[in-house]
């Protein structure tokens, strides 16, 4: 709790006093190469004072052109160290941070674009400004689940990321980020120093890919960022392989015979019910478990069209056949 306020506090700091300066710099100038280099080395500060250490495998396989980086996203300490050790990148951002007076300002100066994930025109409207950016040479970060995952497991994806590496033909390079929920977890104003294990994966391309390989680019970059997290959080099924598919349930109908009282062994009743194995008779007529003998007798002493042979017999309304599911053949 202490380390979080600490941090917390030199971060506001930070921003304020130092980042204030270099806004206005940008501003004048418009130019935000010195602002960017800054909001690197205060995101460095706070990481190392939040006692945050990285272990890092893949650098090499970070694409020189344009590319989209996609990785799992656990806490809020996976965005500043991604940030920290990719090239000169943008970010697709939820809108609430670009409402951080002096943080919201830089981020639109550089380029970043908000998302509003409430709104669904605002939110394809992002996409399509960030299309055009990255057709530019400009590479993006993003996460494809949305937000932070509870329990660190990979939750499913949003497929508006997606479209906009498809309609720019950029590369998609999976990052597999592990550990972060133990570092931070959500939910909790707390920080534990851990080691952040970042893997980088293979570019998946998507040159001469069109709307509909979309469900395929998302099963390759969901496959790769799995490889790269721990068996702790890829023990739901989610993350694995495909789940089954239930078996089937016979379709046969499964027919009861209740033997007949003593005196009636030319009688039998059978209760059908089509579709679904049915119940033992008894689970059939539990509403009436008290009188079961007296309904056993209506049954057997029903005819096809539903009607005692015996004036003073009582017998089963239709509406109660019906709620049973089930209907009354006599058996000769």
């Amino acid at each position: 709790m202490f380390r979080a306020f600490f941090v917390s506090l030199v971060a506001l700091s930070y921003t304020l006093l130092v980042g204030t300066p270099f806004l206005v710099h940008a501003v004048l100038t418009r130019n935000t190469d010195t602002l960017y280099r800054v909001g690197r080395l205060g995101t460095r500060i706070v990481l190392w004072l939040a006692g945050v250490r990285f272990e890092v495998h893949g650098l090499e396989k970070i694409p020189r052109q344009a590319a989209v980086f996609m990785a799992n996203h656990q806490s809020n300490c996976d965005p500043p160290a991604i940030f920290l050790i990719l090239p000169p990148i943008l970010v697709l951002a939820k809108k609430e941070f670009f409402r951080v007076p002096i943080l919201g300002r830089a981020m639109v100066l550089r380029g970043f674009i908000p998302v509003d994930r409430q709104n669904r025109e605002k939110a394809i409207e992002a996409v399509e400004a960030a299309t055009k950016s990255l057709k530019a040479g400009h590479s993006f970060m993003a996460f494809p689940e949305g937000t932070r995952s509870p329990d660190g497991r990979l939750k499913q994806f949003k497929k508006g990321v997606f479209v906009m590496a498809l309609k720019a033909g950029a590369p998609i390079v999976p990052i597999s980020v592990s550990e972060g929920r133990k570092i931070m977890p959500k939910g909790k104003f707390s920080i534990t120093p851990g080691i952040l294990r970042i893997t980088i994966h293979d570019p998946v391309p998507t040159e001469g890919c069109t709307l509909d390989d979309r469900e395929r680019i998302i099963g390759l970059v969901r496959q790769a960022i799995v490889g790269g997290l721990s068996a702790e959080e890829c023990r739901s099924s989610r993350c694995g392989a495909a789940r089954k598919p239930p078996a089937a349930r016979p379709t046969v109908p499964k027919t009861f015979e209740q033997p007949p009282p003593p005196g009636r062994a030319g009688l039998t009743a059978k209760i059908t019910r089509s579709g679904r194995p049915g119940p033992r008779l008894s689970d059939v007529l539990s509403g009436r478990q008290r009188k079961f003998q007296a309904a056993s007798k209506i049954l057997l002493n029903t005819s096809a069209r539903g009607r005692s042979r015996w004036p003073d017999s009582r017998r089963l309304s239709y509406s109660t056949r019906r709620r049973k599911g089930c209907r009354i053949v006599p058996w000769q």
